[in-house]
């Protein structure tokens, strides 16, 4: 029986086959990098996640249909890998009109996962521009989506093997990192600790993967691996050429 969440919004109704494939032409790059059968099962998907999760805007903030969309297309795409694909323990998006204090941080941030609540947290003009611009390597929603993905599969104990066998791959990265200033590829908040590493990680991965090939190969390789999937050998005849900046409040 679907949950019910006071307060929280969901698509009514549900967009149709071809209103999916519409928006995430216009608007979503990594879709039209698809093959025709991978683009029907990203729109199967989306159609299944959009049922499932619920959104709650924050201080006076609307949600609207786009930006439910856009926000499911992202959690279809970085589980577009795997079988089991909706993570089921994050049922709810909170989305603020700005960055927002944390009480559990005590700090102001742009984006929070929470585990026990099923919750993730953003900015939605952080999550906004973070996804505007496809390849500056900075896309909020995968960020905090990345965090999500570790916490909801790979940290259960019949799949923590395949995080074990990227964290071996990971590490001396990351040690490296603790050393040096400005990382010829990743930025400098995955040297925050392993978990900010891994979702540092997965942007770039998206974002510029042939660059995160040259820099960083077996950390890519390993990357492709965790994630079942390698960017750079999806369909690209049509990277790109349908894209269409979303016509959303810009803050």
């Amino acid at each position: 029986m679907q949950r019910e969440f006071p307060g929280y919004v969901q698509i009514n109704p549900v967009p149709n086959t071809s209103a999916l494939d519409l928006f995430l032409k216009s608007h979503f790059p990594f879709y039209s990098r698809l093959n025709q059968t991978d683009k029907n099962r990203f729109v199967s998907r989306m159609d299944i996640v959009v049922r499932k999760k619920y959104f709650l805007g924050k201080e006076g903030l609307e949600v609207h249909d786009e930006m439910i969309l856009l926000i499911c297309a992202h959690l279809v795409q970085i589980t577009f890998g795997f079988k089991e694909f909706h993570l089921p323990q994050f049922e709810r998006f909170v989305v603020f009109p700005d960055v927002f204090h944390s009480r559990l941080l005590n700090r102001n941030v742009k984006g929070l996962t929470v585990f026990y609540s099923g919750m993730v947290a953003i900015s939605w003009p952080d999550a906004f521009n973070g996804h505007q611009i496809p390849n500056d390597k900075l896309n909020l929603i995968l960020h905090e989506l990345a965090h999500a993905l570790y916490l909801d599969y790979f940290d259960s104990r019949s799949k923590r093997y395949r995080f074990s066998g990227w964290r071996e791959k990971a590490l001396p990265e990351f040690e490296r990192m603790q050393t040096i200033q400005n990382h010829p590829f990743l930025r400098d908040y995955a040297a925050t600790n392993i978990d900010e590493f891994w979702a540092v990680c997965v942007e770039h991965f998206y974002e510029a993967p042939e660059e995160f090939c040259r820099h960083l190969p077996e950390l890519y390789q390993a990357m492709c691996s965790i994630l079942g999937i390698d960017p750079m050998k999806l369909n690209s005849e049509d990277w790109g050429e349908e894209y269409v900046p979303l016509d959303l409040p810009n803050f």
